[in-house]
């Protein structure tokens, strides 16, 4: 977006999330778009003045932010909590051992019924 104004009327009419504002936009004006947002900034302290310009501002990021801390700082604001690979690793290993044992449980099960029928 080159204008703010127009920022503002996209954020109003898709359902987005989270709003990430370049704070040059916030110079000099509020913005009420109606989502939480960031905003893009060159440094802490115009981060820190920037973010109270906006209606919902949760933080600000530097302009130079990498992937990895974007990501982060977008889940904090939605609160999407992610596990760590070797989190996820372990659930899903221990989820497939509970399967298979239920698997096996249920051959015996049958191997027994049909070996002992009532």
């Amino acid at each position: 977006m080159s204008r703010l104004a127009d920022g503002v009327a996209l954020a109003q009419s898709w359902p987005a999330d989270v709003g990430l504002i370049d704070g040059v936009l916030l110079t000099g004006v509020t913005a009420a778009i109606g989502l939480p947002a960031l905003v893009l900034s060159g440094t802490r302290e115009q981060g820190e003045v920037l973010v109270k310009h906006l209606d919902d501002g949760r933080g600000w990021l530097p302009k130079d932010v990498t992937s990895d801390d974007l990501v982060k700082a977008i889940d904090e604001v939605v609160g999407v909590v992610r596990l760590q690979s070797d989190v996820a690793g372990t659930v899903g290993l221990l989820s497939a051992v509970v399967v298979a044992v239920a698997a096996v449980g249920i051959v015996l099960f049958v191997i027994y019924r049909l070996v002992f029928p009532v």
